[in-house]
């Protein structure tokens, strides 16, 4: 999945989550032995996703 969108038909969405959890997002960079290394906050004000949750909540089990 492309870390950016530059089309404007193709939107771009992030599970808020991952901004929560961590300082920093990392991604390929067109190569397998090259990654990019950014701050969470950039990248959300640079690539601009639409935030949307994709976890599931496991329910309780009940006795």
């Amino acid at each position: 999945i492309p870390p950016f969108s530059f089309h404007p038909n193709l939107k771009l969405v992030a599970d808020p989550l991952l901004f929560e959890r961590f300082d920093e997002i990392a991604f390929n960079a067109g190569l397998l032995e090259k990654s990019v290394i950014m701050n969470t906050q950039d990248y959300l004000r640079i690539a601009r996703p639409e935030l949307a949750v994709f976890r599931r909540f496991q329910s309780s089990p009940t006795a």
